[in-house]
């Protein structure tokens, strides 16, 4: 009798994130909950890496693809920040490590969304919107 593949895949892929976290001292972890039904942690690993891992995704703003991906109901509005934050939780520390090779003591990025605002580039570009700046030799 043949087994599953992709059932046995999620099973191993949920035995090395559980030992993952287990090395860090975490030693329960239970899997979310998403449109009614339990989240395949492995299927959102694969998506996100594909396009180049959460912040990637955070930072093009991408996380729609992967809701369309899972076929979650449109009732679920909230589904892309959502995916976010469980994949932050829960996946974001084994990509980093597993994923892109470093260490456990990295620090962990903030997936946030956007683009970065412009720094002024000298002293005449400056952003006076939140009133007057001190002028040196004046009170």
């Amino acid at each position: 009798m043949m087994g599953m593949p992709e059932h046995d895949d999620e099973m191993r892929f949920r035995q090395m994130l559980r030992e993952f976290w287990q090395s860090k001292g975490i030693t329960q972890m239970k899997i979310p909950q998403i449109g009614g039904q339990e989240l395949d942690l492995l299927k959102l690993y694969k998506s996100v890496c594909r396009r180049g891992g959460g912040q990637a995704v955070s930072t093009h703003k991408l996380w729609k693809e992967i809701v369309d991906e899972f076929g979650l109901p449109e009732s679920c509005t909230s589904a892309s920040f959502t995916l976010k934050n469980h994949y932050q939780r829960y996946l974001l520390a084994y990509e980093q490590k597993y994923y892109f090779g470093k260490d456990d003591d990295t620090e962990l990025p903030e997936l946030v969304a956007g683009r970065q605002r412009k720094q002024p580039k000298n002293d005449d570009q400056k952003d006076y919107r939140f009133g007057p700046q001190r002028v040196p030799g004046q009170r």
